[in-house]
């Protein structure tokens, strides 16, 4: 059996241990990046949500 040790590097203990526990259940980083969008330039569903709620639709 062979024991193979991975090197985490952390700020403070506490990121640490997050790390290492992210790390043993196999979590993987985000790496993904966010940027902020135009409303107009979403889709109609994502419109819909962010629109005001003054009005009720039907169930269709």
């Amino acid at each position: 059996m062979t024991t193979t040790k991975t090197t985490l590097l952390a700020e403070n203990e506490v990121e640490a241990q997050k790390l290492a526990n992210n790390y043993k259940f196999g979590f993987k980083k985000w790496k993904s990046h966010v940027t902020q969008r135009p409303l107009e330039d979403r889709s109609a569903i994502v419109k819909e949500l962010y629109s005001d709620l003054n009005v009720i639709r039907q169930y269709s």
